[in-house]
């Protein structure tokens, strides 16, 4: 279906919705309201509502479309203070909100709303968890000259996509979906990130082929990774009942619908996303139980990594201490960003003491870059 058929489908959607004197406002988000959608893209639409209580969600096919209803709670938003500190998942819906393309309201706050969504900062917490990882992989493996390119090319990215997070977080876009990480640290991130990025995925002349070979290489990976895990081939047709083991095939799938669009660099940079959290999910998997072992783990993420730096090459050794010192400024520089928002809200002693053990974070490169 195309866009202007998707878009009277939402409105006639929202018209529906608004018939019911508990909904305030209906609001079309994701990739249709932002205008970068494939033809297989799902309607996203939020309904904010005085009839829930907690935020829920309905699926179903109208026209052969994808119907994503999200329902929130309108007593949600007026509770929040001025500047909200929120965990991931809130602050990404409230970049989906301000972004979003507003169908229907009657909602007389909204704007009062929106200036909370704008304001809100990453809890400290999940800031802490997310730089500490960037700043573990720049000091121990990306910063070991003596590993194989491949390797210590991998553990780079892990760091540059974590400060990606950080950054965007504090961008009104906030972090979404990797198959828009480039195009958003175009628009409102650091360029220097971005550069960094392009190195680090093989992407700074992508090209079709280049492209191709990535989703090639995840697809590889999804495959022997379900194998390895004893899990059935990922598809929407296939009942799975766990929601990381859904997203990395979500993934997978807009790796190959960017592909089918002529975006190399999206494609190239949601391939690598869809490894790593294929990565992520076996190591899980060998924590909790046996099947599979650490070392079936640890053999497939090997064969993951080599196997994509084959197919799309390796950074060189120079690159690679480049991008170490430039990640290393950018990582400071997120984190000031980040202390000088914080220090503005008032915090519990939890949230001040977690906030402070952010402030010790990448104070100096003497010592261990």
């Amino acid at each position: 279906m195309d866009r202007q058929r998707k878009l009277k489908l939402a409105q006639a959607i929202a018209r529906g919705q608004m018939q019911q004197s508990e909904v305030v406002a209906v609001m079309l988000v994701g990739s249709v309201a932002l205008g970068v959608e494939s033809a297989d893209s799902d309607l996203d639409i939020a309904v904010f509502s005085d009839g829930v209580e907690s935020p829920d969600q309905e699926i179903f096919q109208r026209e052969g479309v994808r119907i994503g209803l999200e329902f929130y709670p309108v007593l949600e938003f007026h509770d929040w203070p001025e500047v909200p500190i929120l965990p991931r998942s809130e602050l990404r819906n409230c970049g989906r909100f301000l972004r979003g393309m507003v169908l229907e309201s009657r909602w007389s706050d909204l704007e009062d709303v929106r200036a909370k969504w704008r304001s809100a900062i990453l809890h400290p917490s999940e800031a802490l968890t997310i730089l500490t990882i960037a700043k573990k992989t720049l000091s121990d493996e990306g910063g070991e000259p003596s590993l194989e390119a491949w390797k210590r090319g991998w553990h780079l990215q892990a760091a540059a996509f974590a400060l990606a997070i950080v950054a965007l977080s504090l961008a009104p876009c906030r972090f979404q979906k990797p198959k828009w990480l480039a195009r958003d640290l175009a628009e409102c991130g650091p360029a220097s990130l971005l550069r960094v990025l392009r190195i680090l995925c093989s992407s700074g002349c992508a090209d079709e082929a280049q492209a191709r070979r990535a989703t090639e290489a995840a697809a590889w990976a999804v495959e022997e990774g379900c194998r390895v895990g004893s899990l059935p081939a990922l598809s929407f047709d296939v009942a799975i009942h766990d929601s990381d083991a859904i997203s990395i095939y979500r993934t997978y799938r807009d790796a190959s619908s960017l592909l089918r669009d002529g975006d190399w660099e999206g494609a190239i940079y949601t391939s690598f996303f869809c490894i790593r959290m294929m990565h992520s999910y076996l190591r899980g998997l060998a924590a909790r139980k046996a099947q599979p072992s650490p070392e079936e783990a640890s053999k497939w993420a090997d064969q993951a990594i080599k196997g994509t730096r084959e197919r799309l090459g390796a950074p060189t050794r120079a690159q690679l201490e480049q991008a170490v010192e430039e990640l290393w400024d950018i990582a400071h520089s997120c984190k000031a960003e980040y202390l000088k928002r914080a220090s503005s809200v008032q915090m519990s002693q939890g949230q001040a003491e977690t906030l402070g053990q952010v402030d010790a974070l990448f104070s100096s490169k003497e010592g261990w870059l």
